[in-house]
């Protein structure tokens, strides 16, 4: 079965998004046309080998917009789940 997130775990995730900063962070190179080597406010970012560095960026660039809204539907789903146990349950929605 599958380990559902807790009101704490999604409390600090949600901290943690609140206190970065703002998206969308772009994917940039700060010295062009070498490789691009930020996304936002992160800087200079680095890797083991060149080839990691572009799918780690993305990866960053879109967690920045996506975690958000996920974030958002987990909570609408845990609502409507326990409006859903308290129905089966007898109680009102």
């Amino acid at each position: 079965m599958l380990d559902l997130p807790t009101d704490e775990d999604l409390k600090k995730t949600q901290d943690i998004i609140a206190a970065a900063p703002h998206g969308p962070w772009t994917i940039e190179s700060v010295e062009p046309p070498r490789l691009p080597d930020q996304a936002g406010p992160i800087c200079f970012l680095e890797t083991w080998v060149d080839s990691e560095r572009l799918p780690v960026l993305q990866f960053i660039e879109h967690a920045r917009d996506a975690l958000p809204r996920y974030m958002g539907a987990v909570a609408r789903l845990k609502a409507e789940n326990a409006a859903l146990k308290r129905r089966l349950e007898g109680g009102r929605p």
